[in-house]
């Protein structure tokens, strides 16, 4: 059953909390951005209450991580002035926003060989982008619409846009396909499509067409737990303006993707270490 992966890999993901917070602290991480789900922050805690037991967590650490976040209370309290706003998105913030970004770009397989894109002139384009939604109490997502056609425009005149919504309906399906039929390459971006069952049958439908189709998980990349066929599926892991741009770039072959998968996939592939 289609709705079966998703559900499975829910599970699943919750099981790698465990490991991922122990990691995340092995590493140095001082500090954990969790969810607001009960489940997840009992299970971060007992991950880092088990990892000091036996031993994967070195005490001497725990204390320099514990030292570490008194020092940064003790500077927030002498700080307490309102910063200069005007150093949001300067010149020198977006340069490491594009250098991270581009780092990032992962590219899990191509199995057909559409990377990078190589496509004449009069060739055309299709890029299908979910409508943004806040996915979180805290998340601010549905203030941003991907730029991702727009990026791919800049190496590819002949782009269009075609917007559908997080969760598309039966009929909001078929009017898209249709409309993509007659391109010569498909570019979707994903949004936690792994959770959403309408946004992954899109895809899968959308891989069913015979064209030349290229997946970007731009958020989370567990979304090809739900399209398991999709023969070349990249990761951005954000769908802010830089990572766009540097997908893009990446995309025709003016950038590497030298990004590596954070994750394991269950039953598609395995993180490599």
């Amino acid at each position: 059953m289609p709705g079966a992966v998703p559900e499975q890999v829910n599970v699943t993901v919750g099981e790698l909390l465990r490991e991922d917070v122990l990691r995340a602290a092995q590493a140095g991480a001082d500090l954990l951005l969790m969810t607001s789900n009960p489940a997840d922050q009992k299970r971060a805690y007992e991950a880092l209450l088990h990892g000091t037991q036996n031993g994967k967590l070195g005490v001497a650490d725990l204390q320099a991580s514990a030292d570490r976040i008194a020092r940064l209370k003790a500077w927030l309290t002498n700080h307490s002035t309102t910063p200069d706003l005007n150093v949001i998105q300067c010149a020198e913030h977006m340069q490491v926003a594009t250098e991270i970004a581009e780092k990032s770009i992962t590219l899990v397989r191509d199995e057909k060989n559409y990377l990078p894109i190589k496509l004449d002139a009069e060739k055309r384009i299709a890029v299908i982008t979910p409508i943004s939604q806040d996915l979180t109490p805290a998340d601010t997502s549905s203030y941003i619409q991907p730029r991702l056609a727009e990026s791919v425009h800049e190496y590819h005149a002949r782009t269009d846009e075609f917007k559908i919504p997080f969760a598309p309906d039966a009929q909001e399906i078929a009017v898209v396909l249709d409309k993509v039929r007659e391109y010569d390459l498909v570019v979707v971006g994903t949004i936690n499509a792994y959770a959403e069952e309408k946004q992954a049958e899109f895809v899968r439908q959308l891989l069913k067409i015979n064209l030349p189709v290229i997946i970007v998980a731009m958020r989370l990349p567990y979304d090809l737990a739900s399209f398991a066929q999709a023969p070349t599926y990249v990761c951005t892991y954000g769908i802010l303006e830089p990572s766009m741009r540097a997908v893009a770039k990446a995309l025709f072959g003016y950038g590497e993707m030298t990004g590596r998968l954070p994750v394991s996939i269950p039953g598609v592939v395995e993180m490599r270490r």
